[in-house]
This record gives C-alpha cells, structure tokens and sequence, in this order.
C-alpha cells in the first residue's frame, strides 16, 4: 500500500507541475548558478523470493518501505547542463510470507546512498523545468534482524550506476519545488558474504523537495 501510495503523489504532482507550466517564461537564471535541496524519498522495492530446499515450496519475500529524507548540490555549468552530489536515506521492513503459513516480518533495512550525476534541462526559462540524469552511486545498508536478539548485518557497499528523471516548478527567481525518480540497481549480500546469497533490492527512489538556488 505504501509503494502505491508514493507512486500516485509522485504522478500527481506532475501532473499539476504540467498544469502549472502553461508556456509560463520567467526571467532568465543568470545570477543562480547553484543550488541546494531538501528532499523526502519514498521508495518501492520489488517482491522476491526463494525456494526452499526441504519441501520445494516458494517463499515470497517483499518489503514495506519507509520514508527517508535527503540532501543534494546541484551546479550549473550552462543553463542546461548541471552536475549534482547528493545523499539520500531509505528504509524498509522485510516481511517473509511461507505458504500456508502467516507472515513474519525477520528484518529492517536501513540504507543509503550517496550519487553524481550529470543533469540536462529542458525549458529552462519555464516555470516547469523537467530533467534527465545519470551518474555513478555508492549505495551501502544494514539489516537490523527481529529474532528477539539485537543483531545488525552490515551489507557490502556497491559503486554502480544510476538515472533518474525529473522536474523543478519555479515559485520565484531564487526558490522552487523538485520531484524526481531515481533507479539505483542492488545486489544486497551481507559483508564477507557469498554472491549467490544476494537479494535483489534494487530500489526506485521517490524524491519531492524545496531548492533554494544562489
């Protein structure tokens, strides 16, 4: 319920930023070459799963995602091109779901990741200035495990790629409003753990945020 609910705020919000754009021009950002944003993330993971080896019955495994917050400095090169750093939390709990058998929720997952990107901007002078991006991240978490001992699993840290698509509605010279989507793909194994043991977290990143550009 949480994954859609994101999804449809995230949906709606561009469809009012497109409402709003209207062929509205506002004067040029020549004296703004940077900005800093504050951001709340969402994010949807995707259902996995495994079978079990004594009976060969699929286990389902999803999760419950949580809402994170972040950080990003974004800096103008040209009026289009921009390269941004930014640093985004987001959490979850993992629920196991064994056949015929109640569900149970065995973990939650705090991670985190740090990305640059390079940004192209279209409609610049519009009150409504979508985006495209890519870039590198560094993406790293833990599993704090509910087995009624406190234990945290430190998972390995991966550098791998990231994209994201995404849009600024102006409110005046110096402030704005920004959404985006960003894909960060992962593999999560615990630290000295083997590969084959890996679950496919690969999350959808969910940002709505305020800018302050100077």
């Amino acid at each position: 319920m949480t994954r859609i609910l994101y999804r449809a705020l995230f949906l709606l919000f561009i469809a009012a930023g497109l409402r709003l754009s209207a062929q509205t021009v506002l004067p040029a950002q020549s004296s703004t070459r940077s900005d800093v944003a504050l951001w709340t993330v969402g994010s949807f993971i995707a259902d996995t799963g495994f079978v079990d080896e004594e009976d060969g019955s699929f286990i389902d495994i999803y999760f419950e995602e949580k809402p994170g917050l972040g950080i990003s400095f974004n800096h103008y090169w040209t009026d289009r091109f921009s390269t941004e750093v930014s640093l985004m939390t987001f959490g979850a709990d993992l629920i196991v779901a064994p056949p015929a058998s109640p569900e149970v929720k065995i973990a939650e997952l705090n991670a985190r990741t740090a990305t640059a990107m390079a940004q192209w901007h279209f409609r610049t002078g519009a009150r409504v200035s979508p985006y495209l991006s890519g870039g590198v991240a560094h993406i790293s978490g833990t599993f704090d495990i509910n087995d009624g001992v406190e234990e945290t699993l430190d998972l390995q840290s991966n550098v791998t790629w990231t994209a994201a698509v995404g849009m600024d509605i102006r409110l005046t010279d110096r402030w704005a409003l920004a959404f985006e989507a960003k894909r960060v793909p992962w593999n999560a194994v615990e630290e000295g753990g083997a590969a084959e043991d890996a679950i496919d977290i690969d999350p959808m990143l969910y940002g709505s945020g305020v800018r302050f550009r100077f």
